[in-house]
């Protein structure tokens, strides 16, 4: 039935003829009923994870990294399934649908979440992830706008912030979990130039933000692009995501900060 489904819906789309690409795909949320407007609910959650299971390569941010890094071909559009900020609905209604695929997947926490009650996953919850053998990065301490300076701050004080942001949120997760934390997500996908070369001082591998288009083998790690699967997405939008290529691969030296 799945595949009638989507034999259905592939009526209109185009695929394109380019060399296979990585998509990352990004949620914040998987609920029964949705309130927020990046809310996705179990029952799509679901069925997004059955298309994937059934026509695409669904790959660990690692073996992304790899293949962008080394300029790999790739058999297949290979999709990274990612989750940003820590929220608990990631491991009580996603974690038990990406098991029954046995789908590798990542999670970006921003520090101060841990600490933010019963709506934010718990330190052994993230364990239990990292068992399975989950992915986990930094999204940064307080998840604030990293390229948004304060009122009054100098130089020095931007400087000193963003390096708090960056390296002690990477300290913590390391320290509490006992994994190396390889990876950033820019809270809101936001960052210019002096937030990028203090993320690559700090010791991340590649860097992920929310410009909604595809990665290609020799893509800068540093500004990795993941698109977002919101209330919104409907199956339509959802099975275009993976078959209309929105851009050329980006030339070094352009600018998007």
């Amino acid at each position: 039935m799945l595949k009638i489904f989507i034999a259905v819906l592939f009526m209109g789309f185009t695929l394109n003829a380019a060399d296979p690409w990585i998509n990352i795909i990004l949620y914040h949320r998987v609920v029964p009923k949705t309130v927020g407007a990046y809310d996705v609910t179990v029952e799509d959650f679901e069925k997004q994870m059955e298309y994937l299971k059934e026509s695409y390569d669904v790959i660990s941010l690692s073996d992304a990294v790899d293949c962008i890094r080394q300029v790999k071909p790739l058999k297949n559009k290979s999709v990274v399934i990612t989750f940003d900020d820590g929220d608990v609905s990631i491991y009580n209604n996603a974690f038990p649908v990406l098991k029954k695929f046995r789908f590798p997947f990542s999670v970006f926490i921003y520090t101060n979440v841990v600490q933010e009650g019963p709506h934010a996953m718990k330190w052994s919850h993230m364990k239990q992830l990292l068992d399975y053998g989950a992915e986990i990065g930094s999204h940064s301490v307080s998840h604030s706008n990293l390229q948004r300076r304060l009122k009054d701050e100098s130089d020095e004080q931007y400087l000193a912030r963003l390096r708090h942001e960056l390296v002690d949120s990477k300290n913590l997760l390391e320290s509490s979990l006992g994994v190396p934390v390889r990876y950033f997500a820019y809270p809101y996908g936001r960052y210019n130039r002096t937030v990028k070369e203090e993320a690559v001082k700090a010791g991340y591998e590649a860097i992920l933000t929310v410009r909604g288009y595809e990665n290609f083998p020799g893509d800068d790690l540093m500004r990795l692009n993941r698109r977002i699967v919101e209330k919104s997405t409907t199956p339509e939008s959802f099975i275009k995501t993976f078959t209309v290529q929105q851009r050329e691969s980006l030339k070094d030296g352009d600018k998007d900060f």
